[in-house]
């Protein structure tokens, strides 16, 4: 959905997965996928791919929306440290992209996710629209790309507050 610059994307076919355990840094080094430093953070990967730390033993991998590619699932390591879990079922994905998404934000999120105080590639675990999500942002060369996740069952309630904001806006 479009108005004025800002487009909504329902992505809710695209696959995301969550890595979690005390050896998760080493399974992506080990394939050669960059782990962010410090939780909070994202790191776009070579593959498109978006990698997020959510804390020191979570990690929440989402799919590359323009060109998808094969996530890993089950057990990664033979002692149980790392394993994944997939967030297809538990969390709904929606990208909201354009230069008025900090505004269209402020009036759903009391976090501040203007360009100027919430940084590309920094992560945001906090309530949107009375609803617990992450917002993780991630820009185009030429454009602001806020994704956001929420539990799967306020789907369509959340495409509501947020096509309903779009319009507004």
């Amino acid at each position: 959905m479009s108005q004025s610059n800002l487009l909504l994307t329902d992505l809710e076919a695209q696959s995301r997965l969550g890595i979690r355990g005390s050896q998760t840094s080493r399974w992506l080094r080990a394939r050669a996928y960059q782990d962010p430093e410090a939780s909070n953070q994202a790191l776009l990967q070579p593959d498109g791919s978006l990698v997020t730390r959510l804390s020191s033993m979570e990690l929440l991998w989402l799919d590359n929306p323009a060109r998808p590619v094969t996530l890993p699932q089950g057990v990664l390591q033979e002692d149980h440290l790392c394993y994944t879990v997939s967030r297809r079922d538990s969390h709904a994905w929606f990208m909201l992209q354009g230069w008025g998404a900090p505004s269209l934000f402020a009036k759903l999120c009391g976090v501040d996710l203007s360009i100027e105080q919430f940084a590309n590639l920094a992560v945001a675990q906090t309530s949107i629209a009375r609803i617990s999500g992450i917002i993780i942002r991630s820009d185009a060369p030429d454009m602001p790309i806020y994704h956001l996740l929420a539990d799967s069952s306020y789907h369509a309630y959340l495409w509501r507050v947020l096509t309903d904001a779009v319009e507004h806006y």
